[in-house]
């Protein structure tokens, strides 16, 4: 309970400090604490590059352990998503790692439809394909649709319209998207995340993702 409390305030390093000698119970939420703080607070693209694979070998040892553990299973496709996000098209494509994390993604989100954070993640994922090799081939070569997508981020926010983080992955996958008809809908819920309340030091900084990134769209928009 201490390493979640710890990791609801912000204290991140603190929370993956005192998790890492929980172990097995504290794994976990300290291995969590470590994903939020790289994936908002580390800035510099190598750092990012070696904590997210920290992570990764301690889940390579950690799942065969616990294979029915979803929320580890969760977490392991949230590092490898977050991965391709840093790489390049040419990368991400041979890395394989692309293949393997929809699938995965695809598992959770059929397994446990009423869970928003399965539906989003999957939902992200096939956005980024699209951005990288296209619709068509996206496609053909992944099953990955664009209106799929949007639908699957609308069910996600229906089950849980107050959580932040689903407006955040939401407006980040509409800008991989690059599709201005989706330009209404992008500020629409720019506008609801900055209104909603941050229970958690992780929503207060999806909250700012929003608001740094309505603040960008207001000044294209607006010039």
């Amino acid at each position: 309970q201490q390493v979640w409390r710890l990791h609801y305030q912000g204290d991140y390093e603190q929370a993956y400090q005192l998790g890492m000698t929980l172990s097995p119970a504290g794994l976990f939420p300290a291995l969590y604490a470590k994903l939020i703080h790289t994936t908002y607070l580390i800035h510099d693209i190598k750092k990012k590059e070696e904590r997210f694979l920290e992570v990764d070998q301690v889940l390579a040892r950690t799942l065969p352990l616990a294979p029915n553990y979803n929320f580890i299973t969760f977490g392991d496709t949230y590092q490898k998503v977050r991965r391709l996000e840093l790489m390049t098209t040419s990368q991400a494509t041979t890395s394989g790692l692309l293949g393997p994390t929809q699938n995965k993604l695809k598992e959770l989100h059929y397994e446990f439809p009423d869970n928003p954070l399965y539906s989003a993640m999957l939902a992200g994922i096939d956005a980024g394909i699209i951005e990288r090799v296209g619709g068509f081939i996206g496609s053909i070569t992944y099953g990955a649709n664009e209106e799929e997508a949007i639908k699957l981020f609308k069910q996600a926010i229906k089950l849980q319209p107050n959580l932040v983080v689903l407006y955040n992955e939401f407006a980040q996958a509409i800008l991989r998207l690059n599709n201005e008809d989706h330009n209404k809908l992008l500020l629409s819920l720019l506008n609801q995340c900055v209104t909603l309340i941050a229970y958690s030091a992780e929503e207060a900084l999806n909250q700012h993702s929003c608001q740094s990134l309505l603040m960008q769209q207001n000044e294209h928009f607006y010039k």
